[in-house]
């Protein structure tokens, strides 16, 4: 029987170390840590802590933060590639669904991460610092009504390299609420992924496949071939496959929706 449609330690074990599953990990530990660190954590420091240890508290979080999602987002890349092999082949074709959403991970992910890790993250703490040692050294606030113009430039830098790490990690967010998204809608179902499975998905004319096709899964059983037209009719959409030239006896169908 199919490891779709049965259960025992070592099929629960593998999917661990399929490329779907840790693809899996990887974009929902990058969605979950992004949202967490960018609409909760930040916030609620701001608003509990002193400004200067919520300075240094971001200055350590931040490294972290940033290096992890680089580093899971490096994987869900290459897991994504490894799932959908035909990437590679049409690595420019923006207009299939595989290959836009390998480029969301690649560039609207992954790149805005080692940015904010390698670049943008160590120059907003390096002006963070700098400010604090001058407010120290002249015994105010940078917020004083009267700063010197030292404090003046520290203000600007901080608030251009503060806005630029923002939307760089605000493009990062966007970008995994939509690859989840799309993962969630259209990304092939377990079944396809277990061993012995063959993929048949309903294509439009540039060879993407359609939102509601099937996932067809076959196994050895004692009944006799299946044949005939199934057709998928869910949200509007209808899809047909004739199952009486892909069979072989003893088989059945089972039909994953995707």
């Amino acid at each position: 029987m199919s490891s779709y449609n049965s259960v025992s330690l070592r099929n629960s074990l593998g999917v661990f170390t399929s490329a779907a599953g840790i693809h899996q990990l990887a974009n929902s530990y990058l969605f979950g840590v992004t949202v967490w660190h960018t609409f909760f954590n930040g916030p609620i420091a701001y608003k509990t802590l002193p400004r200067m240890q919520f300075g240094n508290l971001q200055s350590k979080l931040f490294p972290v933060y940033f290096a992890s999602a680089s580093a899971a987002a490096a994987i869900a890349l290459a897991t994504f590639i490894k799932i959908h092999p035909e990437i590679r082949s049409s690595v420019w074709s923006f207009s299939r669904g595989p290959t836009f959403q390998a480029w969301t991970i690649g560039a609207g992910v992954l790149l805005p991460s080692l940015l904010n890790w390698a670049a943008i993250g160590p120059w907003v703490t390096g002006i963070m610092f700098e400010r604090h040692r001058l407010e120290k050294r002249e015994g105010k606030a940078y917020t004083d009504p009267e700063p010197s113009e030292e404090m003046k430039t520290l203000n600007s830098r901080f608030i251009t390299a503060h806005s630029v790490s923002s939307i760089v990690n605000l493009v990062v967010v966007i970008a995994l609420a939509w690859h989840t998204a799309w993962t969630g809608a259209n990304g092939r179902s377990t079944a396809s992924l277990a061993r012995g499975s063959t993929h048949a998905a309903t294509v439009d004319a540039q060879g993407v496949p359609a939102p509601h096709s099937f996932e067809v899964v076959r196994w050895a059983s004692a009944h006799p071939p299946v044949t005939g037209t199934f057709r998928d009719r869910s949200l509007g959409g209808t899809s047909s496959m004739n199952s009486r030239d892909s069979l072989r006896k003893p088989s059945i169908l089972m039909f994953a929706h995707r």
